[in-house]
């Protein structure tokens, strides 16, 4: 996939599958929604929980999934790391 003319590095195979099928899915497909979805397709852990991390209807994140059960230590990274590019470095979560 190449966005005005740089190719987008994907981890394997399941990370590019998982970007090509949720960006279509956000209300904007603009480069705050596009972070947001590679960032949250890069583990498999956050790939199996999208719809507890951000709410694609709404285009809310759901910041209380970070206190879930099923979250790692580098899951709850790459979700906060996801939450601060999608919204400009705004903090979301404290």
């Amino acid at each position: 996939m190449v966005k005005e003319g740089r190719a987008i590095l994907f981890r394997s195979q399941s990370h590019k599958l998982f970007y090509e099928q949720y960006l279509p899915q956000c209300r904007y497909q603009d480069a705050y929604h596009a972070a947001l979805v590679y960032c949250l397709g890069i583990d498999r852990d956050t790939r199996d929980h999208v719809n507890e991390i951000y709410d694609f209807k709404t285009g809310f994140v759901k910041t209380e999934c970070l206190h879930d059960g099923w979250q790692t230590s580098g899951s709850k990274k790459i979700v906060r790391m996801a939450y601060n590019l999608y919204n400009n470095g705004t903090p979301s979560v404290f």
